[in-house]
């Protein structure tokens, strides 16, 4: 008898055991298979601009939608780790779009925007999207353009070739374009 009532006890430890959490268990089957993909217009704004957005959540196996997923949390975080913002966004066949109003009062710098669906882990980092976003403060923005082309005397239909940089007043390099230009006309100037 205490040998049945013993096998009874550990047969029910066990079923409790194995059902201890089954939404857990649904969500990392879940999460497994989803990734999180999110296209943005841009990759750095000036503060008081509004950041589009395009995401997708898709399964692993065959990159096709997730019909699992509800919705889509935004997240946006200063490099300290302090969350700026977060919202939420509709999953529709594993895609959503919407926008985030970037506050004017927001500080200049780098920021980390997560993005994960509803149906993440939230013990692992399996299915989280994160991409570097840069803000500028509109009157931080001192642009010095530099353009550089060699010592030559340049005649109508010479090729010049030359580099453009911009950068900000604190020597901070936002872009190099290089340059083609065929000359229209020659102008010669007394100085």
């Amino acid at each position: 008898m205490k040998t049945l009532h013993l096998i009874l006890v550990l047969i029910f430890l066990f079923i409790i055991m194995s059902y201890k959490n089954p939404e857990k268990s649904i969500q990392k089957k879940v999460s497994e298979n989803d990734r999180v993909y999110v296209h943005t217009d841009r990759s750095s704004y000036f503060t008081g601009d509004t950041l589009w957005l395009s995401a997708y959540v898709l399964l692993a196996k065959n990159l096709s939608p997730s019909y699992e997923a509800n919705f889509l949390n935004i997240q946006l975080y200063d490099l300290q780790g302090n969350q700026i913002l977060s919202q939420k966004h509709k999953l529709k066949g594993g895609k959503a779009v919407g926008f985030i109003h970037i506050a004017d009062t927001l500080n200049a710098g780098d920021y980390l925007l997560i993005a994960y669906a509803n149906t993440a882990d939230a013990e692992s980092l399996d299915g989280v999207f994160s991409k570097k976003i840069r803000f500028y403060k509109p009157d931080e923005q001192t642009a010095i353009l530099e353009m550089d082309i060699g010592d030559t005397v340049y005649t109508k239909s010479t090729k010049v070739k030359g580099t453009i940089e911009l950068r900000n007043g604190n020597e901070q390099r936002y872009a190099d374009v290089d340059l083609n230009i065929n000359l229209l006309r020659s102008v010669v100037k007394n100085i």
